[in-house]
């Protein structure tokens, strides 16, 4: 799957919808600023996955401690 971006206001914590563009989502912040003149953002893009679990016998507290990075 693709990387998406998000423009997001830390003025008012308004954002925009997440596109495959990053120019899309900077365009955003800077329309936003002309209409606010609110003057910081923040952008950031993330990815969307599907994670199988292929062996549900091997799934136990101890491994949601270790994927955590909980130690006893």
């Amino acid at each position: 799957m693709d990387l998406r971006h998000v423009g997001k206001c830390l003025i008012c914590a308004e954002f925009c919808v997440d596109t495959a563009a990053p120019d899309e989502a900077q365009d955003w912040c800077l329309k936003h600023a002309g209409a606010t003149g609110h003057t910081h953002y923040e952008m950031a893009a993330f990815q969307y996955f599907d994670a199988i679990l292929t062996d549900p016998r091997r799934w136990t507290a101890a491994t949601a401690d270790e994927l955590q990075g909980v130690t006893a």
